[in-house]
């Protein structure tokens, strides 16, 4: 883009103007076209629209494996405009994400009929981190990126099904009568005061000793 002889994918400073991509912030224009990026339909330059473009930011990885879609230094997980159209992802139906599991609504992309919420093509029973936020699902507190934490989620894997309808309520590909751990979250069902979404009786008056990993899934 800026004739220095590397390519884009691999260009560190993308339009010349000796800022880093990731810190040139100032009416942030990745290809250097004179247009800042919230208002340039093809940020990257590379001819294709975003909204139709696989990579964004132009870095040679797709955007269904990037873990910065629009290369402004700010993970996706705590990007609130992801692709950095000026457009907060909430009211984006072209944030870089899969846009057929928009956050706060929308339907869940299917692979080979199993939910896939960060459309990467692994079905989120073999995705070990299904919302594609670069967090694995055993250490996420919000294992379906909805915005909403586990505690407070109806629905934790997001497959559109509420947890106390669901019978595989973590989304890890075991049903929950076969689930030791059926809430997902690092405590055996035995030793769970909230073990799927339910307060055992026989458990009330019991403190359930939590390992470090504990971010009670299923709520309060």
């Amino acid at each position: 883009m800026d004739g220095d002889g590397v390519p884009n994918v691999h260009d560190k400073d993308i339009d010349g103007d000796g800022v880093p991509n990731a810190h040139d912030d100032d009416h942030r224009d990745l290809d250097g076209d004179g247009i800042p990026d919230h208002r340039d339909d093809d940020s990257d330059g590379d001819g294709v629209p975003n909204h139709e473009d696989d990579d964004i930011d132009g870095d040679g990885i797709p955007n269904h494996l990037d873990v910065d879609i629009d290369g402004d230094g700010v993970p996706n997980h705590l990007d609130t405009d992801r692709d950095g159209d000026g457009v907060p992802n909430d009211r984006d139906d072209h944030d870089g994400e899969a846009d057929d599991k928009k956050h706060g609504g929308g339907k869940v992309a299917r692979v080979s009929g199993e939910p896939d919420i960060d459309g990467d093509g692994i079905p989120n029973t073999q995705d070990p981190d299904m919302d594609g936020d670069g967090i694995p699902d055993c250490l996420d507190d919000d294992r379906d990126g909805d915005g909403i934490p586990n505690h407070k989620d109806d629905d934790i894997d997001g497959d559109g099904i509420p947890n106390h309808k669901d019978d595989d309520i973590d989304g890890d590909g075991i049903p929950n009568h076969r689930d030791v751990d059926r809430d997902g979250d690092g405590i055996a069902n035995e030793h769970d005061e909230h073990e799927g979404g339910y307060v055992h009786e026989k458990k009330a008056d019991k403190t359930a000793t939590r390992i470090s990993r504990d971010h009670d899934i299923d709520g309060d």
